[in-house]
């Protein structure tokens, strides 16, 4: 009998989570009232049902040899059994394993409580934004989207980082909650010192034009000096991160390196959709917030697009896509036929990360 590889495991997921979002688009159509804002009723406790099985489907991966899951699970195992062994990880990730190891020394059990706080982050941001008859819809957005699989089963400590993240990122105002809940994202993985780091600005200062003008010039400077920031960038990954050192020494036979114009194009889509919400009078301060944290973050990314693995990076900001797609069409009526567009955009994030899954 032949046995399913990661790989296949991911593309079951893709195929998987199209229909789930197929199945929500027919529905969204078939509303009575498609011409409003107002959805057909969708349980919002389905929620919590998916989660269980997404998180058991993650936890049941096959694990490869020398992957990223096969490292985590090399780590979890020497923390439970006390081995002497050189864990090169961030301090928070470190005491993450350390309290596991006290309950359970089983892969399947450190990989499922794992990927269930993965998966409660955008619940729990989910359950304070959106209203209840949008809930499952934005779930489906985000299980459906690029990246979000990677992240729970591969990318998994920044995953858990951003899962953290995501639960003070409703909170308007900066107070000691956000402050250590933020450090302690930060600890599990450095990556979120940008997310915080930006987070904290936005609080304090937010344009207008959330910044649309920032990300063009940047796409500018990526484009004739991209080089240079590779190089220096590159060189920090390399101090900081062991394994970052593969990735920029590295051939990838398998792996499309250089300036990725599917990932531009596909960054570039939620810069234009947030800028028509915005001159047809959209106006909602979570939603400046939102669109300038992805402008800015992505941005970021775009000074360092040609680097290998250069998704993991753009996630970063690739995540709050399925959340700007969706608040403000389940705020306000924004479009004639909206929830056919609410349809359109389920779909077309679940059909970009099938290609890209798939090809």
């Amino acid at each position: 009998m032949e046995t399913f590889t990661s790989h296949d495991w991911m593309v079951f997921w893709s195929y998987g989570s199209f229909f789930l979002a197929l199945l929500c688009a027919f529905k969204l159509v078939f509303n009575k009232e498609r011409n409003t804002s107002t959805m057909p009723y969708f349980p919002s406790q389905l929620n919590y049902v998916l989660i269980v099985f997404i998180a058991l489907y993650f936890a049941l991966e096959p694990i490869v040899l020398y992957s990223d899951k096969w490292n985590y699970e090399i780590i979890f195992k020497s923390i439970s059994e006390n081995d002497i062994y050189e864990i090169n990880t961030e301090s928070g990730f470190y005491f993450y394993n350390r309290l596991l190891s006290f309950f359970s020394n089983s892969s399947f059990f450190y990989f499922f409580i794992t990927a269930i706080i993965y998966l409660l982050g955008s619940l729990k941001f989910i359950n304070k934004v959106f209203v209840s008859s949008a809930r499952y819809i934005v779930f489906i957005a985000i299980i459906s989207s690029l990246g979000f699989y990677n992240y729970g089963t591969n990318t998994i400590r920044q995953g858990l980082a951003l899962a953290v993240f995501l639960f003070v990122f409703f909170e308007v105002k900066l107070n000691t909650k956000v402050i250590l809940v933020s450090l302690l994202a930060i600890l599990l993985h450095k990556s979120l010192l940008i997310l915080v780091v930006i987070n904290f600005m936005l609080k304090i200062y937010n344009r207008k034009d959330n910044f649309i003008s920032v990300w063009v010039v940047f796409l500018f400077i990526s484009f004739v000096f991209g080089n240079v920031f590779v190089n220096t960038f590159g060189g920090f990954l390399m101090d900081s991160d062991q394994r970052m050192v593969s990735y920029l020494n590295d051939t990838f036979e398998n792996y499309q390196t250089g300036f990725r114009v599917d990932f531009l194009i596909y960054s570039m889509i939620p810069i234009v959709f947030g800028w028509i919400v915005k001159k047809r009078g959209f106006q909602d301060v979570l939603f400046d917030k939102i669109f300038s944290l992805y402008v800015v973050v992505n941005a970021i990314w775009l000074l360092v697009i040609t680097l290998p693995f250069t998704d993991r990076l753009a996630y970063l900001s690739w995540f709050l896509i399925p959340f700007l797609f969706i608040y403000p069409l389940s705020k306000k009526v924004i479009f004639r036929n909206q929830n056919f567009f609410m349809a359109a955009i389920v779909m077309f994030l679940a059909t970009i990360n099938l290609i890209i899954a798939t090809k």
